[in-house]
């Protein structure tokens, strides 16, 4: 799609359609996203065409560029609409760009959407790392307080700690997505029903779940091979760990959500909270107080509980761009959550 009059191929998208896109995110502070979004619209240029753009192609007095696209090698005349061109001036000022030689959306620096994804990466990462703490610091104060035996009753269930960060992961990376997608088309309720529906509907459905699994554990140890000498250490262990799966699944949908709403450095904080909590409780809990399998259960479960309520805090007061809306149970809200949760769960899977 480009500008009337503009030399293209592409069908005419006048700027009025859109407008409201454009500019909210320019009122939000997110000028070269803005200018980004806009020349994708009204020029139709690939992102490895954007890249070549400069800001004296933008503001000469001609209103028109030249430029040659990398992946056709064709030379090609762009005209620039005046509401849009004013616009593009507007984002230079806010910028305070002092050369107009610069790139817009490549600078010495990088890219801006390179600069978006080192500003995500670090705390992401070290989420991942401390995600992983949970496990480490059990094995090591159960297989130091406890016993080899049951160290290996641990193990034995680990995959209910795989189940329960892999819902979690599902839910939260599908609905951030989906989510994304409309705030990026200015839906920003549209959005908040996204995240409404990527928390609470699944952690409604892993309640459920985890009654089933408590319920079941006989049937369900046999399955995962344990044999009749720890079958006792591993009830002891599976039975209280379910009941934190729940906790689990949520703390880290809300990890994609508070890093949606623009504060990974915040989730970030979080984890290291939770995991940090998790070490200080499963020493009280197996050492001081001798709680055996189950107070390193609760130790890890009281860490999540107490990360997730966090975060919901912060969702609930102090977010930025989301937040959660009034979950309706009318027929066709329940019909459009099960279309929106199976493109989540098809996403995130």
């Amino acid at each position: 799609m480009s500008l009337k009059n503009s030399y293209t191929t592409s069908d005419c998208l006048q700027w009025d359609s859109a407008t409201n896109l454009v500019r909210k995110l320019y009122r939000d502070k997110n000028y070269r996203i803005s200018l980004l979004v806009g020349c994708g619209i009204f020029f139709g240029l690939r992102i490895s065409d954007l890249l070549q753009l400069t800001w004296e192609m933008f503001l000469n007095k001609d209103a028109k560029f030249t430029i040659t696209e990398k992946k056709t090698s064709k030379r090609r005349e762009v005209r620039i609409n005046k509401e849009f061109q004013k616009h593009i001036k507007d984002c230079y000022t806010a910028l305070d760009i002092q050369n107009l030689n610069e790139f817009c959306f490549l600078s010495g620096k990088g890219t801006a959407v390179g600069k978006l994804f080192r500003r995500f990466l670090f705390p992401t990462v070290m989420g991942m790392v401390f995600s992983a703490v949970f496990v480490i610091t059990d094995g090591i104060f159960v297989g130091r307080g406890i016993g080899s035996d049951a160290l290996a009753a641990v193990n034995l269930t680990a995959p209910l700690f795989t189940l329960g960060t892999g819902l979690g992961l599902m839910f939260g990376m599908g609905g951030s997505v989906v989510a994304s997608v409309n705030l990026a088309q200015g839906k920003r309720r549209v959005a908040q029903i996204n995240i409404t529906q990527s928390l609470f509907v699944p952690a409604l459905l892993i309640v459920l779940l985890s009654a089933l699994l408590i319920l079941c554990h006989k049937p369900l140890l046999l399955l995962l091979g344990t044999p009749p000498e720890l079958m006792v250490p591993a009830r002891e262990y599976l039975v209280w760990f379910t009941l934190f799966l729940t906790p689990l699944a949520v703390f880290n949908i809300l990890m994609f959500i508070v890093r949606l709403d623009g504060a990974p450095r915040f989730a970030m904080a979080c984890n290291i909270m939770a995991a940090s909590i998790n070490i200080v409780l499963d020493y009280l809990f197996i050492f001081e107080f001798g709680w055996g399998l189950a107070g390193a259960a609760i130790a890890t479960g009281v860490g999540y509980i107490v990360g997730s309520g966090v975060m919901l805090r912060y969702m609930l007061r102090h977010s930025r761009t989301l937040h959660f809306v009034k979950f309706k149970t009318s027929y066709k809200s329940l019909r459009l959550t099960a279309r929106n949760l199976g493109y989540m769960t098809y996403i995130g899977f």
